[in-house]
């Protein structure tokens, strides 16, 4: 049997359209379950913003490297 220790409860509100939604999906996929459906959906959503990061990260190194400066964000405390 497989273990399941890497999940998390998660509970929350979220909007009835949007359940709507994701109960229609759901019904639309034979043995599929709300939470494997949401787990999906947040899956692909992290999947995403982590290649977004990755893509902020690099164009800053790249001017970081051109420049020789790091970005002004981090100036030294009291530098304004």
């Amino acid at each position: 049997m497989a273990t399941l220790d890497h999940l998390v409860e998660l509970r929350g509100e979220i909007d009835r359209e949007v359940m709507d939604v994701i109960d229609a999906v759901v019904q639309s996929r034979p043995g599929s379950h709300r939470m494997t459906l949401v787990r999906e959906i947040l899956t692909e959503w992290c999947e995403r913003e982590i290649h977004r990061s990755t893509l902020v990260l690099r164009v800053s190194e790249s001017q970081r490297k051109r420049t020789g400066n790091a970005p002004e964000t981090h100036r030294k405390a009291g530098g304004n």
